[in-house]
């Protein structure tokens, strides 16, 4: 099972911007509230959810089999585009949004989202790996 986290070089890459992600998140929290740049993190969280999203493909795509059929529609493929979807257009709201309580709103719904997804496509990589 490690092989599908470090397996090759996209998937350690993909593997060490998740952790990248997730030290960001942190770090983000645990920041003093008067020093939090809320526009910034959003925007930052929705490039690396977007850097996240393609290196995922691009894992599946080195792998034996796809997490995520392209072929046709089901729900899996629907509902991760459609999170992503959402996620683009939060990010769009935030290059644009000039109120740090909004800003604040929209990096927690990007972080949520990319976690979301992530574990989606995940649990079906795993599935896919047992399944074999």
């Amino acid at each position: 099972m490690i092989k599908l986290y470090f397996g090759n070089v996209p998937s350690i890459l993909s593997t060490l911007l998740f952790f990248a992600f997730i030290l960001f998140f942190i770090k983000t929290i645990k920041k003093d509230e008067s020093s939090k740049k809320w526009k910034k993190a959003a925007i930052l969280t929705i490039l690396m959810g977007t850097a996240m999203s393609a290196l995922s493909g691009i894992k599946d795509s080195f792998g034996d089999s796809m997490a995520v059929s392209f072929e046709q529609m089901n729900l899996s493929l629907a509902v991760l585009s459609a999170m992503g979807g959402m996620a683009l257009l939060i990010g769009l709201v935030a290059v644009f949004c000039k109120k740090e309580k909004v800003n604040k709103v929209l990096f927690f719904s990007l972080c949520f989202i990319i976690i979301a997804k992530t574990f989606i496509v995940e649990i079906l990589r795993i599935a896919d790996y047992l399944a074999k």
